[in-house]
């Protein structure tokens, strides 16, 4: 299973729900509001980060509804990283963005 991250949008910080959820208690001012403007982004690279939506709109609308039809999933990345292997699967070729 893949980690859900989370992005800071004011300063483009990423990283897990569980590490953001560590450092939570250090947080001046009011920690819950702060962690709700976390939005859940995921990556094919590990280098740029965005929502999932980027990704949709570029994806294979017949493999990405059978994909996300086929179970629950627990994060965006771990739906990515799935769409990812089917895409190449279905199309021969790695599923990328520019």
């Amino acid at each position: 299973m893949s980690a859900k991250y989370l992005m800071n949008p004011a300063t483009g910080s990423v990283d897990t729900d569980e590490n953001w959820l560590t450092d939570k208690p250090t947080w001046e001012g009011d920690q819950q509001a702060q962690f709700d403007t976390l939005i859940e982004v995921a990556s094919l690279d590990g280098r740029f980060w965005h929502e999932i939506e980027v990704f949709a709109n570029l994806m294979d609308d017949d493999l990405r509804e059978e994909l996300h039809s086929s179970r629950d999933w627990q994060s965006e990345q771990e739906f990515l990283d799935a769409y990812a292997v089917a895409h190449l699967a279905k199309f021969g070729k790695e599923f990328t963005i520019n």
